[in-house]
């Protein structure tokens, strides 16, 4: 956050002194960066925050291939998927990270490409088994 400021004040004293302004507006228009800094940065979390399940809800709808059944299974060589457009395998190496939530399982090809196995549909035998199968066999640092 404190980054955010600094940067919200100098752009805005780089605005004003690449405008012209004078030395008394340009200190103003740093300090008023620091000011306006934070107030921006929680007025784009919170749109963020209140528009991401709008989005996610619509591109879940164009996106035919999500509604599909996918079914997923694991083995110490990977982790593999099979629905109606096809099957494959990806093994644990090729896997950026892996993470556990409250009501899903991702495991991440990149930072914003992952596949997601709900929590709902395994027992905890089977949630344990996949658990201990990632940690094992998956990247490390989740």
């Amino acid at each position: 956050m404190a980054r955010v400021t600094l940067i919200c004040a100098i752009a805005l004293a780089v605005i004003g002194f690449v405008l012209g302004d004078p030395p008394e507006a340009v200190a103003i228009a740093f300090g008023a960066g620091f000011v306006l800094g934070p107030f921006l940065l929680l007025v784009c979390w919170g749109l963020t925050y209140f528009l991401m399940p709008k989005r996610a809800g619509r591109l879940f709808h164009q996106h035919r291939a999500l509604q599909k059944e996918v079914s997923y299974g694991w083995s110490d060589a990977g982790l593999s998927f099979q629905s109606a457009n096809g099957s494959g395998q990806i093994q644990w190496t090729d896997l950026h990270r892996w993470a556990e939530g409250k009501h899903t399982f991702l495991f991440y090809l990149t930072d914003n490409l992952f596949h997601f196995v709900p929590r709902h549909r395994l027992s905890e035998a089977e949630a344990a088994d996949l658990r201990t199968t990632a940690a094992t066999h998956g990247p490390r640092g989740r």
